[in-house]
């Protein structure tokens, strides 16, 4: 079921958000803060950021014919939502300030998709 993948990628950004690995960040977030100076890596960047986004919305999308997904919105209005979540927890994670239970969190992010 598309929401079991949903699921899957916010308890992998939850894990690679806390401890050492998110004080880290990640390369997408860290690039994306400061676009302006990155130069013609912008572009790969805001391809993947766009990637991101339709991969989110196909699952949504799979979700809702496979009923995993009950919210009746626009898909990629959902997966916007999704993505910004999801890069999010990146960024708090980086300051180091994402000490939460996982599984509360995760629980709590996917009901978007109610």
């Amino acid at each position: 079921m598309a929401r079991a993948k949903i699921e899957g990628l916010f308890r992998l950004y939850v894990d690679l958000s806390q401890g050492k690995d998110g004080e880290l960040g990640g390369m997408v977030v860290s690039g994306i803060t400061a676009l302006d100076q990155v130069g013609r890596g912008a572009d790969v960047l805001r391809a993947q950021i766009s990637g991101r986004r339709d991969m989110l919305a196909r699952l949504v999308e799979e979700g809702q014919r496979d009923g995993s997904v009950s919210a009746h919105d626009e898909p990629h209005t959902i997966a916007a939502v999704l993505l910004a979540l999801l890069h999010g927890i990146r960024v708090v994670g980086k300051a180091g300030g994402l000490a939460v239970d996982r599984n509360a969190f995760v629980a709590r992010a996917l009901r978007v998709l109610d």
